[in-house]
């Protein structure tokens, strides 16, 4: 079938296309031009390391979620993680720990790591002859089957006299003794903060 000479060929109007192409060239001479007019940032100038400077070290252990947020990185949802996990805890006895809060990773960890200061004389130690067995399963590092363990022990024996008399239980090695030793003591006096 042949198309007749007569039909016309269908005109397309592409002037408000190239309209619409001369705009986004424009735009794009704008921002080239806002690209070359904005000096990049000299890293190792003295006004960067000024600025880096400025940032102010954070003790751990006494730090609200406003302190927290002035380090590089730390926003209201990390602020917030890492003082609940504290108070968990009963403080930090070393800024390591940090990396122990949910979602932290070693490269946000290590942004911060050389803002951070901790005060060991601000965690609370639990006494372990009077402490129940479902507040001992709130510390993060006491599983369940410890805390009934330790609690079976102490009905057994009688009070602990020393904290090293945890390690006569068979669900604590030398690594777990050592992350727990800092949180609990033997003293009803010393119960609150300092040393066992």
């Amino acid at each position: 079938m042949k198309m007749s000479a007569d039909k016309s060929i269908k005109q397309y109007d592409f002037s408000r296309f190239q309209q619409e192409i001369k705009e986004f060239k424009i735009d794009q001479q704008i921002e080239k031009q806002k690209k070359v007019d904005t000096p990049k940032p000299n890293y190792s100038s003295k006004e960067f390391k000024a600025e880096k400077k400025k940032i102010k070290k954070v003790d751990i252990n006494l730090a609200d979620t406003i302190a927290f947020k002035s380090l590089p990185g730390i926003g209201t949802y990390f602020a917030k993680r890492i003082c609940k996990y504290r108070n968990l805890l009963g403080g930090f006895h070393s800024k390591h720990q940090i990396l122990e809060v949910y979602q932290m990773d070693s490269l946000r960890y290590a942004k911060i790591h050389d803002y951070l200061l901790v005060s060991e004389q601000d965690i609370v130690k639990r006494n372990i002859n009077v402490i129940n067995e479902a507040d001992l399963r709130k510390h993060p590092y006491i599983s369940y089957n410890l805390a009934r363990s330790i609690v079976n022990y102490r009905q057994e024996h009688g009070d602990f006299e020393s904290i090293d008399e945890l390690n006569n239980l068979h669900l604590i090695d030398s690594l777990k003794f050592r992350k727990i030793a800092f949180y609990f003591t033997v003293d009803e006096h010393n119960q609150i903060k300092g040393k066992n």
